[in-house]
């Protein structure tokens, strides 16, 4: 009779294993795929000199993959822009210097129960 009770408390404790890492691995390809997608838009901003046209595509590419976006562009005159869409980015980026690239994904894990927003941030120059 215990070696059933202790074959099931092995099931059931192997069971419970398997999907706490499950849930644990979900999370990180969750941040791992968001760490990609912010170094692909700083790298983009940085190859362009911040054209407009990518910095709308770029709020497009996040929107689409369920992230926020906002950038704070750094002007030489000492100035700063922020931005929270892509219609608000600026048509001349000749004065851009850098740039705060902060975006927004959410770490979620059904099994826990948890949703935390977390916030990337980095500078594009």
């Amino acid at each position: 009779m215990s070696q059933i009770m202790k074959a099931y408390m092995s099931v059931f404790l192997l069971l419970l294993l398997t999907a706490v890492s499950e849930g644990i691995f979900t999370g990180y390809l969750q941040v791992l795929s968001a760490q990609d997608m912010h170094a692909a838009v700083i790298k983009e901003m940085e190859n362009s000199h911040f054209y407009h046209e990518v910095v709308k595509e770029c709020f497009e590419q996040t929107e689409e993959k369920g992230y926020r976006l906002e950038i704070t562009m750094y002007k030489k005159d000492g100035t700063t822009q922020k931005i929270t869409s892509g219609e608000a980015a600026p048509e001349d980026t000749k004065e851009v210097m850098g740039a705060d690239v902060r975006m927004e994904f959410a770490y979620t894990n059904t099994f826990l129960q948890i949703r935390q927003p977390h916030i990337l941030s980095g500078y594009a120059g």
